[in-house]
């Protein structure tokens, strides 16, 4: 059976639902992305500014997608170009 990495960026705003990691099966691509995850860089101020954060997941179904609703309804967005899927093994 072949495995797929999807990697996949979301943005918003405010706290980061970390719900939607569990929901996605998905972890943070690197280091930056665990820090904007913890709203380590985060002040009052750039609350306003959106943030970017790189997701990762293995699947068995190169087909597989974020689930974009849920994400919106948390008020964070899937950047729809940032999906890639590369074959594993």
């Amino acid at each position: 059976m072949s495995m797929w990495r999807i990697q996949y960026e979301v943005q918003g705003r405010m706290d980061f639902p970390l719900d939607m990691l569990r929901y996605d099966c998905s972890f943070p691509h690197g280091p930056d992305d665990v820090a904007n995850i913890e709203n380590r860089h985060v002040t009052r101020d750039s609350l306003k500014e959106s943030r970017t954060v790189k997701l990762i997941r293995y699947a068995d179904n190169k087909n597989w997608e974020p689930t974009y609703g849920r994400w919106s309804s948390f008020l964070w967005s899937v950047k729809f170009d940032s999906v890639q899927v590369t074959k594993v093994g």
